[in-house]
């Protein structure tokens, strides 16, 4: 097996001559394939999010600063809880090709962060109607 502390890789068929020590564990984060050439790219058409938010912004700010990221981007937000310094929202996003990635920045750069993502819908082909 090796040394104690000794981390390795046994090599198939328990053949120990090849093994390699273990390196560090990076990300646990799946990753989506790769899509092969000629293939459209999914795309995020609605997205359900709660977020935390503080009271300043208030929430039509909080509303008009997400939905500035796409020309056709529609945000539907419920206030679900507040207490002295915070909001809990239900926050709907709609567009044809939505960017997360975006959408998740403008919270944090209004102070807020995104609890969880509680629904979506993503299209595989972009030029499907639905």
């Amino acid at each position: 097996m090796g040394e104690p502390g000794n981390l390795s890789r046994r090599a198939p068929g328990g053949n120990n001559e090849n093994s390699q020590p273990a390196g560090p564990v990076t990300g646990t984060r799946r990753r989506t394939p790769p899509n092969k050439p000629g293939t459209p790219m999914p795309t995020i058409r609605t997205i359900e999010l709660d977020v935390l938010k503080p009271h300043d912004p208030n929430v039509l700010e909080f509303a008009e600063a997400i939905a500035a990221l796409g020309p056709d981007y529609r945000v539907d937000l419920d206030v679900v809880e507040m207490d002295d310094k915070t909001e809990t929202l239900t926050v709907l996003i709609e567009g044809q090709a939505l960017d997360f990635t975006a959408i998740e920045a403008v919270i944090r750069s209004l102070g807020g962060s995104v609890h969880s993502i509680d629904k979506c819908l993503v299209v595989g082909d972009a030029t499907d109607e639905t």
